[in-house]
């Protein structure tokens, strides 16, 4: 996985960084939280994601140092404006079990099964691995 992760108890927030393919020339963000007991084959999109659409932020560059600064900036601002601030949203295992929580059904049963101390094997490798922490994905 390109982009970082910080991992709580029985779970990893994650942002994933989009790197542009040529002649596309905009970077994208995307975040979410994986509960690492879940054995689902893939991360699931449910934080926000920012690409070249967004009105807010421009994630578009040019091949010029000044461009790519301005872009690596609005990278950061998206991260600490929107990533963060819905992170610390979902900071608490009764936030992550309650009702409007990003997690699908199969998440939240992983959640509580964690919770109560039964470590599902095979879902902690397919998380780490995921997330680029070792193991195969």
């Amino acid at each position: 996985m390109r982009g970082a992760t910080k991992a709580e108890q029985h779970w990893v927030y994650w942002i994933r960084l989009g790197v542009p393919r040529y002649p596309a020339r905009d970077m994208w963000l995307e975040w979410g939280v994986r509960i690492l007991n879940e054995d689902f084959p893939g991360l699931h999109l449910n934080g926000g994601q920012i690409d070249g659409s967004s009105q807010a932020y421009n994630t578009w560059f040019v091949d010029s140092d000044e461009s790519e600064a301005r872009c690596a900036a609005e990278l950061v601002r998206i991260v600490k404006e929107r990533a963060v601030p819905w992170c610390a949203s979902f900071g608490t295992s009764d936030a992550l079990l309650a009702e409007g929580s990003p997690l699908r059904a199969q998440a939240r049963g992983a959640l509580q099964q964690a919770l109560s101390g039964q470590v599902n094997s095979a879902g902690l490798a397919k998380s780490m691995a995921l997330l680029g922490r070792g193991g195969a994905a």
